[in-house]
């Protein structure tokens, strides 16, 4: 096959970017073309990522899009334009009819102006279409600190007008986890051109290391509200059993984050770490018992989540969005109410009071990434919507 992705960035950026790097590795071995239409390139890996394609183009602007995309088209048209992050589908609206278009739905921005899914002043998830309470909600307002108020405004019309083309113009759409599925259908798209495809990272075969007996506890993730790192702050520290805990990662919540610890007393049992690179990364999974997901937002998936199950952690997270897809309760770690504290406590507490428990557990997740998202797998699955073969 000869398939285009359309994507924003050219780079390690990342989940969407990581993703289009697998898949693209996983295509060229079969022998298939793979070229990148790409508006920005990132400062991070640029060469690197262009060298994974056949053929890389840059377009400056939604014009150059357009033409770029038609004399594809007209000089070796593509079997597929497989569509990931972009701002705007308006460069693709000539091209429907022409070439199978297929875009794989990444978050919630499409589906919801404020982009988290949950609301703004109580925190639950949002499990309603996109309309009225989009304003009650105050989604027309949006953080930008380059402005001398710390605000601009968002228009939600034209936000609403995107979503409308997106129903309209793809042959497939794609989501990771059946909670997308059901966000992008109560959004009016065709039941009958969603497809779910639960992503895969393609990681290494070596032999996972089994979970020590300590009380060490890992979060991996941005330091952003939608992560709720506050909430994993409440839940360890109402433990009754010894723990410490490390966050790996950085964001804008960060001092804020530091503070409630110290709030909460816990500070001296709490690592910030930081932005941790990928090889001493791997060094935390193997000394942690446990990983944490506290997300408040719905997350469309959850890639952390295969992670610990590559590496036999077990996982206590809140059962929003994509997380139930792949965290089942008392199997591979406990899946606990939305925001529930006290109940993410007690999940800790019987994980870091049995090694036993958790090694058992950690195992059924690695046997469950193998049974459910294996590398291979993804790929069959993907080329033969590609290709518009109805398997799923």
């Amino acid at each position: 096959m000869n398939i285009v992705f359309v994507n924003t960035y050219c780079g390690s950026v990342g989940g969407v970017e990581q993703n289009i790097a697998d898949v693209v590795d996983g295509l060229r071995e079969r022998g298939h073309q793979c070229t990148l239409v790409y508006r920005k390139e990132s400062p991070n890996g640029a060469v690197a990522y262009r060298s994974r394609f056949n053929q890389t183009v840059a377009c400056a602007d939604d014009a150059g899009l357009t033409a770029e995309l038609t004399r594809m088209i007209n000089q070796r048209p593509p079997d597929a334009i497989y569509v990931h992050k972009v701002e705007t589908v308006r460069p693709l609206i000539p091209l429907k009819g022409r070439v199978r278009l297929v875009r794989m739905f990444h978050d919630h921005d499409e589906c919801c102006p404020r982009r988290h899914k949950y609301f703004a002043f109580s925190d639950k998830i949002c499990n309603q279409p996109a309309g009225w309470r989009c304003w009650a909600d105050l989604a027309f307002i949006e953080r930008d600190l380059t402005k001398p108020t710390g605000i601009r405004l968002r228009n939600i019309s034209t936000h609403a007008l995107e979503l409308r083309l997106n129903t309209e113009l793809f042959d497939t759409a794609l989501t990771a986890s059946r909670f997308m599925s059901d966000e992008l259908a109560m959004n009016g798209f065709s039941k009958n051109r969603i497809r779910c495809l639960p992503p895969c990272v393609r990681m290494s075969e070596r032999q996972p290391v089994p979970a020590p007996d300590n009380h060490e506890i890992l979060f991996v993730g941005q330091l952003i509200k939608g992560k709720g790192v506050d909430l994993l702050l409440e839940a360890v520290a109402k433990l009754q059993r010894p723990w410490h805990l490390t966050v790996a990662g950085d964001g804008n919540a960060r001092c804020s984050l530091e503070r409630r610890a110290n709030e909460l007393g816990i500070s001296k049992q709490v690592l910030f770490a930081g932005w941790v690179r990928r090889d001493a990364l791997d060094a935390l999974y193997e000394n942690c018992r446990i990983l944490a997901v506290p997300s408040r937002w719905a997350e469309p998936f959850g890639m952390i989540g295969l992670e610990a199950m590559h590496r036999t952690r077990p996982v206590v997270g809140f059962a929003v969005g994509g997380i139930p897809d792949w965290l089942e309760n008392s199997v591979n770690g406990f899946s606990v109410p939305e925001g529930d504290t006290e109940a993410f406590a007690q999940a800790l507490d019987r994980l870091l009071s049995n090694i036993d428990l958790t090694r058992t557990m950690g195992l059924n997740g690695r046997h469950k990434l193998n049974s459910l998202f294996a590398y291979d797998g993804y790929i069959d699955k993907l080329l033969s919507i590609l290709q518009g073969k109805e398997i799923m």
